[in-house]
């Protein structure tokens, strides 16, 4: 088999069924699972008193963190980062406080850019049967086309009632990690809990009010601001947002 090319893998693979979070993790969901956790644009954070600056391809955690997610000891997660630094793979910055990880190339792979020199290197071999096919394969790779211009922030065509495509796109919500929402709650030092979070919003199917949620670092500043307003009156376990 070939291994030219690349394939869409989306961040929900980690709620199917064959990603077993109750195991520990192989080499290779390690590595994806870092794949999925860096930033995908540039952004800015608050960690530790500071405005810290994200770039595209980073991710700042810890290997505290990683180990407990991937369900390793702590010298393993160094050992693994470190082969994977060796391999020019990622880079690393660690300090007392942070562990700074940096995929490399990871624009390369990820922009719509490479995405149409993939797409043309594999159509190299298929130049003498695209003359015989022309119209059929111009077609197919107009649909090529329009799947590869969606972006990496999960931007699709949404579907009408009738089964169509409407042509407009919109940001689809995928569902944020424990993680995701504990690092987030402790940027905000809101003490708001990741976990008590997730069970909420996926015990009402992941909804504000009657309608989907679209966005969960908003719902979580809605918490901290009810959270701020109850604090008169004790301590609220739940938010009905």
């Amino acid at each position: 088999m070939s291994n030219i090319g690349w394939i869409r893998l989306h961040r929900q693979i980690t709620d199917c069924w064959v990603w077993d979070d109750d195991e520990p993790y192989t080499k290779a969901q390690a590595w994806i699972y870092l794949l999925m956790i860096v930033n995908h644009t540039e952004a800015k954070t608050y960690f530790d008193g500071d405005i810290i600056t994200v770039n595209t391809g980073q991710r700042i955690t810890s290997i505290r963190k990683l180990a407990d997610k991937f369900k390793w000891s702590r010298t393993k997660v160094t050992h693994f980062l470190s082969l994977l630094e060796q391999d020019n793979m990622v880079k690393v910055e660690s300090d007392s406080k942070k562990t700074l990880i940096t995929v490399i190339n990871y624009e390369k792979y990820q922009s719509d850019e490479p995405q149409e020199s993939h797409k043309k290197d594999s159509e190299k071999p298929q130049e003498s049967h695209r003359k015989a096919t022309d119209e059929p394969l111009k077609s197919t790779n107009n649909n090529d086309n329009n799947d590869n211009n969606d972006k990496n922030d999960n931007i699709i065509p949404p579907i009408s009632p009738q089964g169509e495509s409407e042509g407009k796109k919109i940001k689809r919500f995928v569902k944020p990690t424990v993680e995701q929402v504990q690092e987030y709650c402790d940027s905000r030092n809101n003490g708001i809990s990741g976990q008590e979070f997730i069970d909420y919003y996926d015990s009402i199917g992941w909804n504000v009010g009657k309608k989907p949620m679209k966005d969960w670092q908003a719902a979580v500043r809605t918490w901290e601001n009810k959270r701020k307003t109850t604090n008169s009156t004790g301590y609220v376990k739940r938010w009905n947002v």
